[in-house]
Parts: C-alpha cells; sequence; structure tokens
C-alpha cells in the first residue's frame, strides 16, 4: 500500500508575481490588475467582483437570508480563480496533479497555505470560501470547507514562520475566558451574553464525558484586562503542580469582537472595578507575549467572537485581534471573519476540539468543524445546523479562518502509534515538524514506484477525459 502523504502549496504575492510554490517548488506567474482584461493572466475582474461581494458579506449580519447559496458559489469561484488561475495559467497543472495525487491515495490531504501581506492587498479577502471546480467534471468543493476534498486552507504571515514543536501530552487544558457582560452606554453597545453561558459551558462538558480524564477546563469569568496575566499563571502553575509538568495550553475568548476603523477590538473590562468595554486588539495581545508571561504562552488562542478573524489595513500595516497574535508567535490562531451565532459557534469547535482529542492538528480540526458546519444538519447537542439536503446553505462555514505562525500545524496531545509499515512516530516536545516530515518523506521513498505509477494512471484517466471532451463536446463518463 502506497504512503499516506502530505502536500504543501503555498501561494504568496511577490511585487507583482504570484508565487506558487508546490513543496518548495517555487513557479512565478503574472499577477495582473490592470486594465488589459486580455491578458490570460489579468484577475482585475475577479479581485473586483470577490470584493464587492466581501463588502456585502460584512454587511448583511446574520441575516442569512440576503445572501443566497448561488452568490456563495460566485463569490468562492472568483476566489478560486484569483490564487489558481484561470484556464491556461501554470497553477492549473499543480493542482490537476495534486488532485490526482489524491484520488490515486498516494495523498492524505493537501495544506494550502496563504502567505498575504499588507503590500498584496489580499490579505483581509474571505479565503476560506474558495470554491475549486475540477476542470471537465461537475465536482465542486469549498476547499475549506469540505473532508472529501482533502484539501485544508490556512493563513501564514511570512514574517514570522517558526518550526512547530509539538506538545508531548496526553491531555488538552484550555482555559476559557469568558467575557459576556453586557454595556449600553458606550457605542457600539456591548449585548449580553449571559443567557448563552450554559450552551457554552455544556459543549465543554459533553466533550468531558464523552473522552473521560483527557480534557481539563478553567473558565475565567469576568476577568479584567489587569487580572488576565496572574489568572493565567495562576491556573498553569496550579497545573504544573497537580501533573508535575508545565502543560501546553489553549486560550479559548468567548465574548465580543469588532473591527473599527481598520482597528481589532474586543469587549473585556480594562479594571475590576469597571464595566464591559472595547479594547484595541494589540493591547489584550500583548499580555500573551513571551516577555510577559511568567508560564509559557498559550500554544493556541481561539476565539469565539463574531468579527474576531478581520483584517484591517492601514497603510498597509496589517491589523485585526485575531492577527495580532500572530506577531507574537503563537502557533495557531482561530477566529471569525464575519457574523456567527453562538449554536454555530459552539457546533464548530465542539467537532474542533473533538479532532484535537484525537491527536490531530488543527488544521485537519479546523477543517472538520468547517465541513460540519457546512455539511451537516444537526449539531451535537441535535440542534438543527441548516435544512436536510441543502448543504452551505449559509455563510457560516466559512467564518471560522485559521492563522498559524510554524512551519506545519500544530497538534495539542500525542496521537495514537503509527503503525503502517516502519513508520512509528511520537512526536515529543523536542519534535520539529520537519523532522515528522521528514519521517513521512523517508518512508514514502520506499514506495515512490507506487506511488508514481497510481499517480500516472490518474492523470492519464483525466487526459483522457479531456480528450474525449474534445472529440464529442460533452463529457464522457
Amino acid at each position: 500500500m502506497a504512503a499516506k502523504e502530505i502536500t504543501t502549496i503555498e501561494i504568496s504575492i511577490e511585487g507583482k508575481k504570484l508565487i506558487f510554490d508546490k513543496n518548495n517548488d517555487k513557479s512565478k506567474v503574472d499577477f495582473d490588475t490592470g486594465v488589459d482584461d486580455g491578458n490570460e493572466n489579468n484577475v482585475r475582474i475577479e479581485l473586483g467582483i470577490a470584493k464587492v461581494f466581501h463588502k456585502v458579506l460584512n454587511f448583511i449580519k446574520t441575516d442569512t437570508e440576503l445572501f443566497q447559496k448561488q452568490e456563495f458559489e460566485l463569490m468562492g469561484e472568483m476566489l478560486s480563480k484569483i490564487i489558481f488561475g484561470k484556464q491556461g495559467d501554470l497553477r492549473a497543472q499543480p493542482m490537476k496533479d495534486t488532485y490526482a495525487f489524491i484520488r490515486a491515495g498516494m495523498v492524505k490531504y493537501c495544506r494550502i497555505i496563504l502567505s498575504f501581506d499588507g503590500q498584496s492587498n489580499l490579505a483581509n479577502l474571505p479565503w476560506e470560501y474558495v470554491l475549486y471546480k475540477i476542470k471537465n467534471t461537475t465536482e465542486t468543493y469549498y476547499l475549506a470547507a469540505n473532508n472529501k476534498s482533502c484539501f485544508q486552507i490556512m493563513r501564514r504571515f511570512p514574517a514570522n514562520v517558526q518550526p512547530c514543536k509539538h506538545p508531548d501530552q496526553e491531555k488538552l487544558f484550555v482555559i476559557l475566558l469568558m467575557n459576556v457582560e453586557g454595556n449600553s452606554n458606550i457605542t457600539p453597545v456591548i449585548n449580553s451574553m449571559s443567557t448563552e453561558v450554559p450552551d457554552i459551558i455544556n459543549m465543554y462538558d459533553t466533550l468531558q464525558k464523552k473522552y473521560p480524564g483527557k480534557l481539563e477546563y478553567k473558565v475565567l469569568d469576568s476577568c479584567s484586562l489587569e487580572e488576565v496575566k496572574e489568572k493565567v499563571e495562576e491556573t498553569v502553575t496550579g497545573w504544573k503542580n497537580t501533573y508535575n509538568y508545565e502543560p501546553a495550553y489553549i486560550l479559548q475568548y468567548t465574548g465580543h469582537a469588532m473591527l473599527d476603523e481598520q482597528i481589532g477590538k474586543l469587549a473585556i473590562r480594562p479594571k475590576k472595578d469597571e464595566k464591559i468595554n472595547w479594547v484595541k486588539d494589540r493591547i489584550f495581545a500583548s499580555l500573551f507575549g513571551q516577555d510577559m508571561l511568567d508560564v509559557r504562552q498559550p500554544s493556541m488562542v481561539l476565539f469565539l467572537a463574531c468579527d474576531s478573524a478581520k483584517i484591517g489595513d492601514i497603510d498597509h500595516n496589517l491589523r485585526g485581534v485575531a492577527y495580532e497574535f500572530t506577531r507574537i508567535n503563537i502557533p495557531a490562531i482561530v477566529g471569525m471573519q464575519n457574523e456567527i451565532n453562538t449554536t454555530q459557534s459552539c457546533a464548530f469547535y465542539y467537532v474542533v476540539y473533538e479532532s484535537l482529542l484525537q491527536g490531530n492538528d488543527i488544521a485537519e480540526a479546523v477543517t472538520k468543524g468547517r465541513s460540519h458546519l457546512g455539511t451537516d444538519h444537526k449539531d451535537f447537542n441535535e440542534k438543527d445546523l441548516q435544512p436536510i439536503g441543502e448543504p452551505y446553505k449559509n455563510n457560516y462555514f466559512g467564518s471560522p479562518v485559521l492563522f498559524i505562525t510554524t512551519d506545519e500545524p500544530v497538534r495539542m496531545i500525542k496521537p495514537p502509534d503509527e503503525t503502517e509499515g516502519n513508520l512509528n512516530i511520537q512526536a515529543g516536545a523536542g519534535t520539529t515538524g520537519s523532522q515528522l516530515t521528514q519521517a513521512h518523506s523517508d518512508r514514502a521513498a520506499k514506495t515512490a514506484d507506487e506511488v508514481t505509477d497510481n499517480a500516472k494512471r490518474e492523470i492519464a484517466k483525466a487526459g483522457d477525459k479531456e480528450k474525449r471532451i474534445s472529440r464529442d463536446g460533452e463529457f464522457n463518463k
């Protein structure tokens, strides 16, 4: 049996060139946004349509009826053409090959890492809605939100990529920072989320029952900005004293966030005796810098908050609640890029946590969570997500955004032993992403002939289909 490999495609902008980097094999193609629409690489129209849809998406809030399924599909197609190219583009072949490798069974999944800085004018677009169409077939996939596609979309900023060190532990630790109070005396008003707390806590309690002894969480309720550092340090130190090691942990913020004049803000009490208020993104993120905490930084920061993943741009300098945590090198950050209700958020995070508890990395976990929002009818509490038989009915599936700052996505606990062939790796505290990838590569090399033959057969099939289309004018199954 062919070894399961991981393929990585990194897409970035360098000047007026788009870098399409597949497994360190870089190709550069023109990224033309000028007025010459005749240029096959010109994406001015596609980029314009995507930006218009993005603006509409920001204004519709939670009224899902104002943005129909066909609108999401059109926006997704435009986003796909921007980064994967149009017909005849050099980028089309690597994507076609990757799809063939997946169909052949030699590639487990493909990570697509988008690295767009402030100069690119692309960082704030909703890439999680990319809709990829398989040429000459009826197959289409929301790549970020469909497990069957075997693709994973994440974002990374090129200035702070670091080696990934996977925690060597078998238990998941979560600090739940709850900021659910309301304040009607400020602008914008902060609405109370107090009635939604039981549903949020129930998510963690349900996971604890399903995975006994595997999850421990600590609630920091209405913790003020000036108390956060001390409370986090107390919690982590308490775990260290109990378990005789300092655990890697997740910080989960629950509350409200927004992008105000291109600056991210979130709701928290500035001081213990003050009411909840809006605090700027950099002020909050700075509390968790490596030089600020007397314990280790969070390995992940997750936001159960609308608009927490929105990205602002001030003179080509990016801002945003979730984005600011990439600047302090948190390995993984997840936020929401538009409005999403608590039911959908809990449904998403339940699947994310469940996947993490099974030893999967955060990219796989987030992809499963998005897919759950897009395709499933019920959540873990049997609450309705969308009508039966109407997948991707609303915009929720594309709301979660994953940012990483490492060479590969981090996982929180050790996975089950890998038993295929001679590959048996336990990635401990000192195991880097590059070491783990090398081990997979060594195993894969032993089956290269079989892998190549399978891939060639799939590519040949695709070529035969194209010939039939050219001859007959339609797809002959």
